[in-house]
């Protein structure tokens, strides 16, 4: 078979040519949608959009010569209709530019005001308002382990599980502090210094964005994990006991989300008929966005839920690591029972499920980052790599919190049993099985966005 372009031999059945790169049939593949299109065709048969590479006159439609000024049916004015979108997607350009920063700088702001509210009310004091503690991210450089010291003294001896759920939940919060204080200023500064460069000149594109969405996934997941460390909630004969974020660390996720929001939205509006082609990869982003927020909002708010003879309690499985270490000291000092059973088997599975939990958080704080990217950024990143172990954190987290469920109700139905006591458990650990599902459903988009970008760049060769 011979090309009829260049004349060069092909192989049957061969669709390009290897020696011009055109199709052999002449056929033409509308960029927008791929559709096939006759060698003659202006116009994309299934979109509708110009395929010749040719311009029009936006006024009356004439086929418009490279670099034509003016057009030569009507006279309307090319370049000042040009200058004028030019000018105003300057405009969206640096407004979405300004949100973005916006976005680094709340985050940059806030992230020294995370921190915690313990809400404590009881029967009697139904009619006022519920007594509050605040604890901050600083507050584990030093305070907290002073406090837990002072209250593990005071316990006595047999405390070894109680000083065991408390020290290694603030080691974990210690380093998830340490780790937020430093990434997000540092991520603001990198923002602030690529946009300052771009405005000076100095550099013809500069990855702003990226930085800036890192210093709110950061703040989001370091407050997600400061919850699910310390989350709890319980009630019992008319008191109730709940951890939730304090006002500023809501304050500055609101501000912080819906300045990045607003500035995705401004980036995207200023490429103009750009944005056509990347409808799917907004609704990509949008419906994987959605699902990671569900993931981090069930992942932050507690594992394991259990309730007997008159109370409930939610909390991370340390919490209720803290309650079987409560239940061996009684045991051992207040009824004087020694223990065949111990809570030791549950201390190792605590610790791999709150290590797990927050895997999690983190590998969807990353996942968030790079859907975002792939939104602007020349080079995609693949979500599978980050979908995958978020999925296999997430089935783990779930196994581990069903196997220390298992162990909570052996040992508690031992204390009972050996104290004359009757008691009635209801455990769940629905939030892990949520966790799970959303994972999946995660990993399940980001399976789609590998095909679609696959399918896009086999459009472009």
């Amino acid at each position: 078979m011979i090309c009829k372009f260049c004349g060069a031999e092909v192989s049957d059945g061969a669709t390009y040519c290897m020696g011009c790169g055109k199709r052999i049939d002449g056929k033409i593949v509308c960029k927008r949608c791929g559709t096939e299109n006759p060698e003659t065709a202006a116009y994309c048969t299934k979109c509708g959009n110009r395929i010749d590479g040719k311009h029009t006159c936006p006024s009356c439609g004439a086929v418009l010569e490279a670099g034509a000024r003016f057009c030569p049916d009507c006279g309307h004015v090319l370049v000042k209709q040009e200058a004028e979108k030019s000018r105003v997607s300057s405009r969206l350009e640096l407004s979405g530019a300004i949100c973005v920063l916006a976005a680094a700088a709340f985050a940059l702001i806030f992230v020294f005001c995370l921190g915690l509210v313990t809400n404590v009310s009881t029967a009697s004091s139904s009619q006022s308002a519920p007594t509050q503690t605040a604890m901050y991210l600083y507050d584990y450089f030093g305070k907290i382990y002073r406090n837990v010291r002072e209250a593990v003294k005071a316990l006595g001896d047999n405390t070894e599980y109680v000083a065991y759920s408390y020290y290694f939940r603030f080691a974990l919060g210690t380093l998830v502090s340490a780790g937020v204080l430093i990434a997000v200023p540092v991520c603001a500064a990198i923002a602030g210094v690529r946009f300052a460069r771009y405005l000076r000149g100095k550099t013809e594109k500069a990855d702003y964005f990226t930085p800036s969405a890192a210093a709110f996934a950061l703040l989001l997941c370091g407050a997600c994990a400061l919850l699910a460390l310390n989350y709890a909630s319980s009630s019992a004969e008319g008191a109730v006991y709940s951890v939730t974020w304090n006002g500023a660390t809501i304050a500055g996720v609101v501000l912080s989300g819906v300045s990045l929001l607003a500035g995705c939205a401004l980036l995207l509006a200023a490429q103009g008929r750009m944005l056509a082609g990347k409808i799917a990869k907004i609704v990509l982003a949008a419906v994987g966005t959605a699902l990671a927020v569900v993931v981090l909002a069930v992942t932050a708010c507690g594992a394991l839920s259990s309730g007997a003879s008159g109370y409930t309690t939610s909390g991370n499985v340390l919490a209720h690591m803290l309650t079987l270490g409560m239940q061996y000291i009684s045991a051992a000092s207040q009824y004087g029972v020694s223990f065949t059973v111990t809570p030791a088997g549950a201390a190792v599975v605590a610790a791999i499920s709150v290590c797990a939990q927050l895997t999690v958080i983190a590998l969807t704080g990353v996942l968030l980052v790079r859907l975002w990217k792939n939104l602007f950024g020349e080079k995609r990143r693949s979500l599978l790599a980050v979908s995958i172990p978020l999925f296999v954190c997430a089935l783990l987290y779930l196994v581990m919190n069903a196997v220390f469920a298992n162990l909570y109700a052996n040992w508690m139905t031992y204390y009972f049993s050996a104290n004359a006591m009757t008691g009635n458990f209801a455990l769940s650990y629905v939030t892990p099985i949520v966790t799970l599902v959303f994972a999946a459903l995660l990993f399940a988009v980001s399976i789609v966005d590998t095909v679609f970008a696959a399918r896009q760049k086999a459009l472009q060769e």
